[in-house]
């Protein structure tokens, strides 16, 4: 309770120290020092930037908070179609029926015109077994359904604690903006999604940004008077943060002229030392510089630099990256084209740093490498158009001396995708959509012998199409087959094809289905693969108030269903980070082999009281 009340009050001093100012929050600035403004802040999934808090009219002080409750719950019942000990063992059997659910309590908006909060505070969150069985195969189970049920029961007769797993009314995400004409501030912990921390991304990502700040962070930017003058506009930013080991910074300075011309230093650093004042001891450090120019509409170039140093690397070139990009955008045409060469140790610190592999060839600062990336598309018209997306990357930029070069020496891979998008609209005057795509790696060893290599990556089909029927509002078919990059775990097999298809329809205004399936084809012999997978769902949406939506969904051999649990996730969603083009269904929730040798069975509830 001290500390609930300690919270209370000190966001009650907060508060009545914002309300003394009355100005507007200033805009980010483009793509460098992003900043998000408030309006564009998305709370528990759901897009408000639409209706954002109405501020009263007359008083500077009126409150335009929005507020509501958010409630989940959801019973997922799991059984395992294979055992565990071998993999081979075929079978259903019931392993475990878990109920679980949390609700909670939003704050969104703004207090003042100078103040923004985003803030959630959690009003009950729990997980309770109804029955899960032994995974020793005692006769036993570890919790029956009788104990699943009486702790259910019990949990009613002190509700605030029972269906709480943790202290409850804890704040499970609270951030702060605070504008003034001088001085902007930002403060946040938790899942604040769009609000989370700035970002900084020229040519290389330096600083990425953190939509879950669970350890916190705190930004003081430039206010609105001290960002243009005249033609010049400047942003500063000064954070600490401990979401890059125990302590850490990131600056970003940046300048442009005329809108044309954008000149930015970044700097950022961390430590793992426990105490503060032994930050000398250990150490990691990255400083960069960007340059762009766009004197004319139709072309835009970039350089961007970067060393990295700390205690335990000291600044050279084989800690060093540099980059160029050019930009051409001639109507229907459009080209870009990026070149990097990093040393072998450089790291950004707080930014996205790419490993060599061909699905995240899209973070150009790839350590030890020299990369190429072209991109161009060219639009026939509004309903066709065709692209190539190129990737080349050669290996061992640095030998082990550090001094000498073995590009030349290294492995080579050469990603190439072409692109194809077409509209049926001014065809049959149905809004119907078609885009494909293909993958193909040319790959040299770095042997000796330099052998040369081409294989099939992947390749897909999408079809969307609107209003075709009137039981069918819209729905999107995706169809890829992909070769092995999923082969990750046992039971898989190393070469396998994967026949991926996802099917997402939208009936009505209140109904939806979604369908999915999965055919792996091993090219070797292995009777602990799984060949099928499948999964089907379904969700409507009550008229009840607050328009609460049930959903429920069986999966069999996959498990494409992630977050919210009830919609279908391709490849390319955020969590996986996947840059180029690709239509296959996302099989990663809990692990692959987790979706291949489990089905579940589940249904939930989701409500948002606002």
């Amino acid at each position: 309770m001290k500390k609930v009340r300690v919270t209370a009050i000190l966001t009650a001093c907060v508060l009545l120290c914002a309300s003394a100012y009355a100005q507007k929050t200033p805009d980010a600035d483009e793509n460098i020092t992003d900043t998000v403004p408030a309006s564009e802040e998305i709370p528990l999934d759901q897009d408000l930037s639409g209706a954002a808090a109405e501020t009263a009219s007359g008083s500077g002080n009126a409150s335009g908070i929005r507020q509501g409750i958010w409630i989940e719950a959801t019973s997922d019942n799991t059984s395992i179609i294979r055992d565990i000990a071998t993999g081979r063992k075929k079978g259903y059997e019931l392993d475990s029926s878990l109920f679980k659910s949390f609700a909670n309590w939003w704050f969104w908006g703004d207090i003042t015109p100078s103040f923004h909060l985003d803030a959630e505070i959690a009003v009950w969150d729990f997980e309770k077994y109804m029955y899960k069985s032994n995974s020793y195969a005692a006769n036993v189970p570890d919790v029956t359904w009788g104990d699943g049920i009486q702790n259910v029961l019990a949990s009613v007769f002190a509700p605030v604690v029972g269906f709480n797993d943790s202290t409850p009314g804890t704040f499970n995400k609270i951030g702060f903006n605070i504008a003034t004409p001088y001085v902007q501030m930002r403060i946040g912990y938790g899942d604040l999604k769009k609000n989370g921390m700035s970002q900084f991304t020229g040519i290389y990502n330096v600083l990425d940004r953190w939509l879950d700040v669970g350890n916190g962070y705190l930004e003081v930017l430039n206010g609105k008077d001290f960002q243009q003058f005249g033609k010049f506009k400047v942003n500063t930013l000064l954070a600490l943060s401990r979401m890059r080991g125990n302590y850490g910074t990131y600056d970003i300075l940046t300048t442009s002229y005329d809108d044309k011309y954008t000149a930015a230093v970044t700097f950022g650093s961390t430590t793992t030392a426990s105490e503060l004042f032994r930050y000398n001891e250990q150490n990691d450090n990255a400083l960069s510089a960007y340059f762009s120019a766009a004197p004319v509409d139709l072309f835009k170039i970039e350089l961007h630099g970067l060393t990295y140093f700390g205690t335990q690397q000291k600044m050279d070139l084989n800690a060093g990256a540099a980059a160029a990009r050019v930009t051409f955008n001639l109507n229907k045409y459009t080209f870009k084209a990026a070149e990097s060469f990093a040393g072998e140790n450089v790291q950004s610190v707080w930014g996205q740093d790419g490993d060599g592999s061909t699905n995240n060839t899209g973070k150009i600062m790839t350590p030890d490498t020299s990369t190429t990336m072209v991109s161009q598309q060219y639009a026939f018209s509004s309903a066709f158009a065709i692209g190539l997306d190129t990737d080349f990357i050669m290996h061992d930029a640095f030998s082990s001396d550090g001094k000498t070069t073995d590009l030349y020496d290294g492995k080579w891979i050469l990603r190439n995708e072409p692109t194809v998008d077409f509209s049926l609209a001014s065809l049959i005057d149905k809004d119907i959509t078609l885009g494909a795509y293909g993958v193909i790696n040319v790959n040299r060893s770095a042997e000796t012998t330099h052998a040369w290599s081409v294989g099939f990556e992947e390749a897909g089909i999408e079809i969307t199409a609107n209003d075709i029927a009137g039981w069918l509002k819209k729905i999107t078919v995706d169809y890829a087959l992909d070769y092995s990059s999923w082969a990750l775990e046992s039971g898989t097999g190393i070469n396998t094809y994967f026949h991926s298809l996802m099917v997402a329809a939208k009936l009505t205004d209140k109904w939806s289905l979604t369908l999915a399936g999965l055919y792996r084809a091993t090219e070797t012999e292995n009777d602990r693969a799984i060949p099928f997978g499948a999964a089907a769902g379904a969700i409507y949406q009550t008229s009840l108030p607050g328009k609460p939506r049930v959903w429920t969904h069986f999966t069999y051999g996959m498990n494409p269903y992630e977050d919210t649990n009830y919609e279908l996730y391709r490849y390319d969603t955020y969590q996986n980070e996947m840059i180029h083009r690709t239509y296959l269904v996302n099989c990663w929730n809990d692990g692959l082999a987790d979706g291949i040798n489990k089905s579940h069975v589940s249904f939930g509830l989701i409500w948002d009281i606002k």
